[in-house]
């Protein structure tokens, strides 16, 4: 049932993808590497803020 209801919400009619980062606790690597993960992102076009893709 979990699973059914996480792959709905996670349903996009858009053809920009969806991308996230999950982190469960607080951590300095962790942090590292979210904040490496977006500026890629950001690098290869992704803007969360203009909602665009590259």
């Amino acid at each position: 049932m979990l699973l059914l209801l996480l792959w709905m919400a996670c349903q996009n009619s858009s053809k920009v993808p969806t991308i996230g980062f999950v982190d469960g606790f607080e951590d300095s690597t962790l942090e590292q590497a979210k904040v490496g993960f977006l500026a890629a992102l950001e690098e290869a076009g992704y803007s969360e803020e203009q909602k665009t893709s590259g």
